[in-house]
């Protein structure tokens, strides 16, 4: 797992982690999650693929590089990294740098949900070496891996195979009606479902890449990735992720 620890208030840790994909695009989970976001003129930013942060669910946020209006600077080795709630003054912000050629798609990461954990526990699975601090040797490297979104899209049919998967369970998306329980437990429900369509095996190389990025002795760990992930025919097919998480 790849953890860009975005803040700390009153002894919590809020954390995104970084290279849980999942299959679906901006523009799909727009219409699952329903008002305020759908609806929204996702502009270039509508295929973006869609990340997991963490076992929480909480409001897409959007990890970029630019200094926005209302966005949080994140401290990670002098890269200029930040995270934006995804709303209507993002989006105006972000398709103006898209149209004036100072931003692509690819500098902006979508992410549902988050990591938290209370007070002094992160510090103390840390000091338990469940966790790796990470530091990269150039920042522009680290911006590279932060930002990566996870290959190329899948196609639109595979994307409606999920689409289709989630529809069967359409009465938990819709069972909250309008207002913020619905949201609340639309936002809910569609954690839950791409949280079991995450595409592990690209997010083992994800975390790979990022070890290599870094340089010196993280390259020497990131060739322990083929030996740390693999097929597990007997656990329906499922993956097993690496076994060690990084902190940036």
């Amino acid at each position: 797992q790849l953890l860009l620890l975005r803040a700390a208030a009153d002894g919590e840790s809020l954390a995104l982690l970084l290279n849980k994909p999942t299959p679906l695009s901006l523009v799909h989970a727009a219409r699952l999650l329903g008002p305020p976001l759908d609806g929204l003129p996702l502009g270039a930013l509508a295929h973006n693929r869609v990340f997991v942060g963490g076992p929480v669910a909480a409001p897409p946020v959007v990890v970029h590089r630019f200094a926005l209006e209302g966005a949080t600077a994140v401290d990670a080795d002098g890269a200029a990294l930040f995270v934006s709630e995804l709303g209507g003054g993002f989006l105006a912000a972000a398709e103006a740098l898209l149209a004036r050629g100072a931003a692509t798609p690819a500098d902006f990461k979508v992410v549902l949900g988050r990591a938290v954990w209370g007070r002094a526990q992160l510090e103390g699975e840390w000091q338990q070496n469940l966790w790796y601090q990470g530091a990269a040797t150039r920042a522009a490297d680290l911006e590279a891996a932060v930002l990566w979104q996870g290959g190329a899209a899948e196609p639109e049919e595979e994307q409606q195979m999920l689409l289709d998967a989630i529809d069967e369970g359409e009465a938990r998306l819709g069972d909250g009606g309008g207002g913020e329980n619905g949201e609340e437990q639309r936002l809910h429900a569609l954690h839950e479902e791409l949280d079991e369509h995450l595409i592990c095996e690209r997010g083992q190389d994800a975390w790979a890449r990022m070890l290599r990025e870094f340089g010196g002795e993280y390259r020497a760990i990131a060739s322990l990735a083929p030996a740390a992930f693999h097929d597990d025919d007997d656990n329906d097919g499922g993956d097993e992720e690496p076994d060690l998480p990084i902190i940036i």
